[in-house]
């Protein structure tokens, strides 16, 4: 029985193999193997989206820079209120 898969979509499975064997994850059946790199896929795929719609958001000017300090400043105040301090 042949099934027509892209071949750029086979390179990428090998590659996510391959990168999972070096990590020295868990061995995982085949099944197991193509459901975990379909999530992954998937996940990729809304990343990519999501990186689109930020970028042309920015295009159209609703964006700023972002300030680290400010950012520093919010996460250490919501950290604090859960009563989390370093």
């Amino acid at each position: 029985m042949a099934i027509d898969v892209p071949t750029g979509e086979v390179h990428a499975f090998y590659a996510y193999l391959g990168q999972r064997l070096q990590q020295g994850d868990q061995p995982l059946s085949p099944e197991e193997s193509l459901r975990d790199f379909r999530e992954y896929q998937r996940q990729l795929e809304d990343l990519r989206s999501k990186l689109a719609e930020a970028e042309r958001s920015s295009q159209r000017g609703q964006s700023q820079p972002l300030d680290m300090d400010a950012l520093k400043a919010r996460v250490r105040h919501r950290l604090s209120s859960e009563g989390i301090v370093d």
